[in-house]
């Protein structure tokens, strides 16, 4: 049988009226190594600071409340939770030595260029040095773990600066882990290994966990840097119903038909009509008919990938590659992009560009562009790196482009990760810290928080997930 200690201090807690009027109620075990029988759990109607016990080496857990919420979520909800926003750092803590350029192996400048500019992301590259995936990692062949070795050979511990150029062989020797399909010495396309990278570092995320729903797939730190959801309206022209879709993206591919950044987003987000060929059954109607569709950013990362689609096909099927210059700003304003009306512009700062010289996309050479901590921006090509001026990264032939959430932007707080998850009105999360007390044996510290906040409406404000 359970049994439930409430503390009576009335400075700290409710007084016994209101203690009354809300039963205690328990949440369900972990049921994992970690959930022992003999484990007490506080109620959840007992509301605990989270900021007075986070720490760097916490692992969070987030499960269902018992009291459902009356609003509905358009997302999927998770089972669990298996990183929480708030242990990102999303800015420099620091200004850091530019990190060195990296030796080419062997046509593996479309390596070197992505590995440049995920080097240069604040939250990816601080996460990966605090050594928090490695510190609890299960895999035998993990990627996750070589990344975070290849960045601390970008960053020595010490604060001192690598002398020279290194190969990246911690990655070139674990191609055959990201896909079979990359081969040493071989010409690959920079956004496909960018996305079998990520999708690979994604995999060691979720390797612990057995029948992973996809709603609790998509909390790992990974999608907590990268990912987020875009909405898919399709609208039946017959009876006007209208059915939504929420899928998550970790990088937006653009059709380049105009001639800037903006110019692409207004044509990935621009009205579709599905007729002839492309109509389909309206769950309404029962019959073939005519839709209107339209995708929109429901909500976006911390970190927006953009890839531009620089090939195009003739009437023989034969692909060509799109060199004229695409336009994009040091900074890029993203509300009119978004599901909902916002009262307040979301801002995003460009960080690294990846650029793809030559004019075939079969063959030609990748380098990139990345800001660094003090705010220079440095050019990468292989082993040679030098510093250049803001004019001169804005007029390259970009193929790949890297933003960042604006610190000045006022329409997000990075301390509400649980507001703009999901949408329910309670979350309650699990935290547990192992804790060493000796080399025999490990006691697990479970600690119930509970949050009271309307998130949809938050969700809907700011179309930011934290």
């Amino acid at each position: 049988m359970e049994e439930a200690v409430v503390k009576t201090d009335s400075s700290s807690y409710f007084d016994l009226q209101s203690l009354l009027k809300n039963p205690v109620r328990f949440g369900p075990c972990f049921i994992e190594p970690l959930g022992h029988w003999d484990t007490l759990y506080t109620p959840v109607n007992i509301v605990e600071s989270i900021n007075n016990t986070a720490t760097d080496t916490q692992v969070v857990h987030s499960f269902e409340s018992p009291q459902s919420s009356d609003s509905e979520s358009p997302i999927a909800r998770p089972s669990i939770v298996l990183f929480s926003s708030d242990q990102l750092l999303h800015s420099w803590t620091c200004i850091r030595p530019p990190a060195p350029g990296l030796i080419n192996v062997g046509n593996t400048c479309y390596l070197n260029s992505v590995l440049q500019i995920l080097s240069h992301v604040p939250p990816f590259v601080q996460y990966l040095l605090a050594g928090h995936h490695s510190s609890q990692c299960q895999m035998s062949a993990c990627i996750f773990c070589k990344m975070e070795k290849h960045v601390a050979q970008c960053y020595p511990s010490d604060g001192s600066r690598p002398v020279r150029a290194f190969k990246p062989l911690h990655i070139v020797g674990a191609l055959k882990w990201i896909s079979k399909r990359f081969q040493p010495y071989r010409q690959e396309d920079a956004h496909e290994f960018l996305r079998c990278l990520l999708g690979e570092m994604q995999r060691s995320c979720i390797y612990p966990y057995k029948d992973l729903d996809f709603a609790s797939q998509e909390t790992t730190v990974i999608y907590k840097i990268f990912g987020g959801y875009l909405r898919q309206q399709v609208k039946c022209l017959k009876c006007n119903d209208i059915s939504n879709t929420y899928p998550v993206y970790l990088d937006l591919s653009l059709d380049l038909m105009g001639t800037s950044i903006e110019e692409a987003l207004d044509m990935y987000v621009r009205e579709e009509m599905l007729t002839q060929s492309n109509r389909y059954k309206c769950e309404k109607c029962k019959i073939l008919v005519d839709f209107q569709k339209k995708s929109s950013i429901y909500i976006l990362p911390p970190i927006l990938t953009l890839h531009l689609k620089r090939f195009s096909f003739n009437k023989a099927f034969k692909m060509s590659k799109i060199t004229r210059h695409i336009r994009y700003g040091e900074t890029l304003e993203l509300t009119s992009y978004m599901s909902q009306k916002k009262q307040n512009p979301i801002i995003y700062d460009l960080i690294g560009i990846i650029v793809h010289s030559g004019n075939d996309t079969r063959c030609g050479h990748y380098y990139s562009f990345c800001k660094t901590s003090n705010g220079t921006w440095l050019h990468f090509n292989d082993d040679m790196v030098s510093t250049v001026s803001l004019q001169t990264v804005l007029k390259q032939q970009a193929y790949i482009l890297l933003y960042s959430r604006s610190n000045s932007s006022k329409y997000t707080d990075f301390n509400n990760f649980s507001k703009m998850l999901f949408s329910f009105n309670s979350l309650d999360k699990i935290q547990f810290h192992k804790q060493n007390h000796n080399s025999d044996s490990n006691q697990e510290t479970f600690k119930r928080l509970k949050y009271d906040n309307n998130l949809s409406s938050t969700i809907e404000d700011t179309g930011v997930l934290i």
